[in-house]
């Protein structure tokens, strides 16, 4: 039996530095996924850069198309982004619920990778279940075979938990990543995911024994070479998983 370890508390300054680029598939998104660090990296002075891939118009379950509904979430994006020192966000408007990882959705990433030429980029991780997210990597590793960066990738936890390499201290934060999210009024309608979110950060400390240490992110890091291996694995693991419940012995 091989031995498992307990993820490394990183410092968080081991990853704040130069421009962070984040891949949000949806509004809210983004504090989600990373929230903790991206109030670090503006604090630290550095520049922050958030692209909302979809329109958001499946939020809140809905079914027709509300560009009203769109609108509002796009403004609830930059108030929340505002709020925690990012530049203003981009938004690409690609259809809620439809991203793919291949044609537009990579040409897209690899050109604002081309533009914002981050340090490192924070995206959903390989191990989401919902489509969109799940896109929004597997579209990453795409887009840098395009272009000459290698920046550090940070997968992180929106719908799923990620098997994590490294845990980061937010207990700095943790207040105000949650107060991020309560920008996202439409989403809160819907689920009280402020209560989610702060009991996953909090419930990430569970195997630091430093009373200090009380909220935390966790994320699957590495670079394209390291990450994009990573894929077929996942997805073998997952699908016995799945097939284990669905025929039980």
């Amino acid at each position: 039996m091989l031995p498992r370890h307990y993820p490394e508390l990183v410092p968080a300054d081991r990853f704040v530095e130069g421009t962070a680029l984040v891949l949000a598939p949806h509004p809210d998104d983004e504090v989600a996924a990373c929230g903790g660090m991206l109030l670090l990296h503006a604090d630290a002075g550095l520049p922050v850069e958030v692209a909302f891939l979809t329109d958001g118009s499946k939020g809140g379950f809905k079914e027709a198309y509300d560009e009203a509904y769109v609108q509002e979430r796009e403004d609830e994006a930059r108030a929340a982004c505002a709020f925690q020192g990012s530049r203003s966000p981009r938004f690409l408007r690609l259809p809620d619920g439809g991203l793919e990882p291949d044609g537009i959705l990579v040409d897209r990433i690899a050109a604002l990778l081309a533009d914002v030429r981050p340090s490192v980029v924070y995206c959903p991780s390989i191990f989401e279940v919902h489509n969109d997210h799940r896109a929004a990597a597997l579209a990453l590793l795409a887009a840098l075979e395009r272009v000459d960066l290698d920046p550090r990738i940070m997968m992180g936890e929106i719908g799923v938990p990620v098997l994590a390499n490294v845990l980061v201290d937010i207990s700095s934060v943790v207040s105000r990543k949650v107060d991020a999210l309560k920008h996202y009024h439409s989403q809160l309608s819907v689920n009280d995911y402020v209560h989610s979110l702060e009991g996953l950060c909090r419930y990430r400390s569970v195997n630091i024994d430093r009373k200090e240490v009380v909220a935390v992110e966790a994320y699957v890091t590495g670079r394209r070479a390291d990450l994009a291996p990573l894929v077929s694995k996942v997805d073998a693991l997952t699908s016995a998983v799945e097939a284990a419940w669905r025929n039980p012995a």
